[in-house]
C-alpha cells in the first residue's frame, strides 16, 4: 500500500491518493480522477446513507473500504478478472458462487448487490475482528443502494487494456518481472493486499521493535523485506484461504504450465544453505538440515555486486520458476562452522518443503505407523480427557507404545535410541472443558482444549443459549479443519449455527466458507509433524 495523506476539512473523503494506494502505477490520469469520483459517491452512500438502524460499523479507513468496492466495479468494467477468480474458486470447493447472498438473479458475469454486500459483510467483520449476521439488513439495503448508483453508468464507464498486459504473462519473462506484479498483487489488490493489510501493518510494526532487528542495523529495511516475502508467497487471505500466487494465478492470462508455475511460487524454501559446487551461471546449494540440494542462478542474488560463498553458510528463500531456483528477498551470509552446523541440525525445519522425496516418504511412513498406534492405543483418533495429568499420561504412553514397535521391528536399533518422552506435552492448554488428542492422519498429534464442553453441545438436544451457542462457533470455526471435519461427520450438527440474535444464515451449508474466513492459514499443504530426530536420525548414529 502506497503512503496516505491526511485530508483536510473540507475535501472530498476520498482523494487522489486513497484511491492510487490500490493501483500498480503510480502516474494518475482522467481515467483514475472518473473512479475517484465513483469513490467519492459510494462513501457518501455508505457512510452518509441515512440507515435507519442503530448501528453502522467503524471502518479503521473508510475511505479504503469505498476503493475496495470502486476497484470491483472497475474489476468488472475492463475485465481484469479479480473477482471472478474469488467467485469461481468459490464455485469449486462449495458449488456456489458467493456465501450466503445466494439469489436466482444473481448473475456471476455481471456486477450485482449481492456481490458488493458481502464485500461489505467481509471487511467490515474482518476490520473490527467480529462476525456480523450476513443476512443483517444493513449490507442489503447498502448493497442495493450502491449498485442502483453503478448499475446505469455502465455504458458510459472507462475502460482501460493496462491490467489485460499487466496480467499477461508469457513464461518467458525474467523471473523479478513476474515477482514485481506478484508483490503489487500481495501488496496492492483491491481484494488480496486489503484483506491483509492491518494484519501486515502491524507485522512491520512487530518487526521494527524486534531484537532481531539490531543484527541488521546497517540495511534495516532488508530485515523487513524478508519478514513481508512472507505475505508475497505464503500468507493466506481470507477470501477462500489462497496465497498471493495462488490467486495471482487465477487472474493471470497465460498457458496453464505457466499458470502452474505462478501458483507453485508459494512453495518457498527458506533455511540455512552452504555451497557445493560454483558453475558460470549457478550456484549448487545443499541445505543444511535435510541435503536437499538446488541449482540456483546466480544473477537472482541481485543485492551483491560480487558473492563470494566459500566457507561460509547462506541464509534465504529460494523459489522454482519455469524449472530453474531463484534466490528471492534478501540474502544474509556468515562465516561457517562445524558447530554452527551442528546447532542447525537440532532445530526444527524452517520450511516444510526443504525435505527431499525421500525424507517426505519416511516421514509420511513414520505418521501413518503412528497413527496405527495411536489408533490401537485409544479405539479412534480422537481421545478426550478431564484433566491435564490424564492427558500427559495418555500421550507419553502412546509415544513410549510407537518407539516400542519400533525396536521390536528394528532390534539394532535398541543401542542408539533416545529415552521415552517425559515431562509436559500439552503445553499451557487448560483442562477446563475437557482436553482433545486428536491425530490427523496426514500430519499428526493435536491438541485442544474445551473439547468435552464441545461434544457435549453438539449432542445436546434443547437449543443451547446464547453464551453455549457462541461457544460452540468458536471451536468449530477455529480448531483444525481435520478435528472439525471429524467432528461433525460423527457427532450432530443440530446446535450448529451463526450465534447472532434474529439471523437465520444456514451455518452448516456454509461452514467450510466460514472457516476459512476465519482461520485462511490453516487450509495450507499439510505435512508430517514430525522431526528427523527418529528413525532416520537412529540409523545414523548407528551408521
Amino acid at each position: 500500500m502506497k503512503r496516505r495523506t491526511r485530508k483536510k476539512p473540507g475535501q472530498p473523503k476520498v482523494v487522489i491518493q486513497d484511491w492510487m494506494a490500490l493501483r500498480p502505477y503510480d502516474a494518475h490520469s482522467d481515467y483514475d480522477l472518473h473512479y475517484l469520483r465513483i469513490a467519492n459517491k459510494i462513501y457518501e452512500r455508505i457512510f452518509n446513507s441515512g440507515y435507519p438502524g442503530s448501528y453502522i460499523p467503524e471502518a479503521p479507513d473508510p475511505a479504503m473500504l469505498a476503493c475496495i468496492i470502486a476497484s470491483y466495479y472497475e474489476d468488472y468494467v475492463c475485465e481484469i478478472g479479480i473477482w471472478k477468480a474469488f467467485t469461481s474458486r468459490n464455485k469449486e470447493l462449495y458449488g456456489y458462487y458467493l456465501p450466503f447472498y445466494e439469489s436466482e438473479q444473481y448473475d456471476p458475469g455481471y456486477i450485482n448487490p449481492e456481490d458488493i454486500s458481502y464485500l461489505l459483510w467481509h471487511f467490515w467483520g474482518k476490520w473490527n475482528d467480529t462476525f456480523f449476521a450476513p443476512d443483517w439488513e444493513l449490507f442489503t439495503t447498502l448493497g442495493r443502494k450502491i449498485y442502483d448508483y453503478l448499475e446505469p453508468m455502465l455504458d458510459n464507464a472507462l475502460g482501460t487494456d493496462f491490467y489485460e498486459r499487466f496480467f499477461t504473462v508469457k513464461g518467458d519473462e525474467d523471473f523479478f518481472d513476474v515477482k514485481e506484479r506478484l508483490k503489487w498483487f500481495a501488496e496492492g489488490s483491491y481484494l488480496f493486499a486489503t484483506d491483509l493489510y492491518f494484519d501486515r501493518k502491524e507485522k512491520i510494526e512487530e518487526a521494527l521493535g524486534d531484537e532481531t532487528m539490531n543484527t541488521w542495523s546497517e540495511d534495516p529495511g532488508k530485515y523487513l523485506y524478508m519478514v513481508l516475502e512472507e505475505y508475497i508467497y505464503r500468507r493466506r487471505c481470507s477470501f477462500s484461504a489462497l496465497t498471493a500466487p495462488e490467486f495471482f494465478a487465477r487472474v493471470c492470462r497465460c498457458s496453464e504450465p505457466v499458470r502452474k508455475d505462478i501458483a507453485g511460487l508459494k512453495a518457498r524454501h527458506w533455511g540455512t544453505f552452504e555451497c557445493l559446487e560454483e558453475e558460470e551461471q549457478h550456484f549448487l546449494f545443499s541445505n543444511i538440515q535435510t541435503g536437499r540440494e538446488y541449482k540456483v542462478r546466480k544473477d537472482s542474488f541481485q543485492q551483491f555486486d560480487s558473492l563470494d560463498v566459500e566457507d561460509k553458510l547462506g541464509m534465504f528463500a529460494l523459489v522454482p520458476w519455469r524449472g530453474e531456483w531463484w534466490m528471492t528477498g534478501a540474502a544474509a551470509f556468515y562465516g561457517r562452522s562445524k558447530k554452527g552446523i551442528r546447532e542447525l541440525r537440532k532445530q526444527m525445519l524452517t520450511s516444510p518443503f526443504l525435505r527431499t522425496e525421500e525424507q517426505l516418504q519416511k516421514a509420511q511412513e513414520a505418521i501413518a505407523e503412528q497413527y496405527q498406534v495411536f489408533m490401537e492405543q485409544f479405539g479412534g483418533p480422537l481421545a478426550t480427557f478431564t484433566t491435564r495429568r490424564a492427558a500427559n499420561d495418555g500421550i507419553r504412553q502412546f509415544y513410549k507404545a510407537h518407539r516400542e514397535k519400533i525396536l521390536a521391528e528394528k532390534p539394532e536399533y535398541q543401542e542408539n535410541a533416545p529415552q521415552p518422552l517425559e515431562g509436559n506435552m500439552i503445553g499451557d492448554i487448560p483442562e477446563a472443558g475437557g482436553i482433545g488428542v486428536f491425530f490427523n492422519r496426514e500430519e499428526g498429534i493435536i491438541i485442544v482444549g474445551g473439547i468435552l464442553d464441545v461434544i457435549q453441545l453438539m449432542e445436546q438436544k434443547e437449543p443451547l443459549n446464547r453464551e453455549a451457542a457462541e461457544g460452540l462457533f468458536e471451536a468449530l470455526t477455529n480448531y483444525d479443519p481435520a478435528l472439525v471435519k471429524y467432528l461433525l461427520d460423527n457427532y450432530p450438527t443440530h446446535n450448529v449455527s451463526i450465534p447472532i440474535e434474529g439471523c437465520e444464515t444456514n451455518l452448516m451449508k456454509y461452514i467450510w466458507f466460514v472457516n476459512r474466513y476465519q482461520r485462511p492459514d490453516d487450509f495450507g499443504e499439510v505435512f508430517p509433524n514430525i522431526t528427523m530426530m527418529d528413525r532416520e536420525l537412529w540409523e545414523e548414529k548407528r551408521s
